[in-house]
């Protein structure tokens, strides 16, 4: 499948991170992770995955508001600029879930989370630093019997925690 981010939602993520008021925190939720650690090594499309530029440039804009700097880029035709230098903003993390295994990375000061859900998914495809856990069924998921979820708790001190329920329980809880 091909993954994009129009030039009207590039726009919008902008303005929205440039007049979100100060005292509020900021967490990405999406469905793909936007950074290779959420990439199975052997796709189900090819064996030759690449971010679409528009996904690079929401990653671009996403990290110079984590730390504080600005950006002017062209893209599509189309020129882009944030300056997020004076915000005051914590940006806590970016949690995906369509690999279908656990992963986590600090990366130029963002915490990149990657959590298995449901789903299978070979071993041998699993991104550098996953873990999956497996569920009891193994007859293509018809009779599944487990499951697993995530409760995420933000302290006040923005410490973040990320509780397992079900099958992996706490082995998979994770704090950052």
């Amino acid at each position: 499948p091909t993954y994009i981010v129009k030039n009207d939602q590039i726009h919008w993520l902008i303005d929205t991170l440039t007049d979100i008021q100060n005292d509020y925190r900021v967490i990405l939720v999406s469905h793909l992770c936007m950074d290779k650690i959420g990439v199975w090594k052997k796709n189900y499309v090819n064996n030759d995955f690449s971010f679409p530029k528009s996904i690079e440039l929401v990653q671009k804009i996403i990290y110079d508001f984590v730390n504080k700097s600005s950006g002017d880029v062209t893209y599509l035709n189309e020129r882009f600029s944030w300056d997020f230098k004076n915000k005051k903003n914590r940006f806590l993390f970016e949690l995906a879930g369509d690999s279908h295994f656990d992963n986590y990375i600090n990366r130029k000061g963002l915490n990149i989370i990657v959590r298995q859900g449901y789903g299978g998914i070979l071993p041998e495809n699993i991104a550098d630093g996953g873990t999956h856990t497996p569920f009891s069924a193994n007859d293509g998921f018809k009779n599944i019997e487990n499951c697993l979820f995530d409760f995420v708790c933000i302290k006040p001190n923005n410490k973040s925690r990320i509780f397992r329920v079900g099958v992996g329980d706490n082995k998979a809880d994770l704090e950052f």
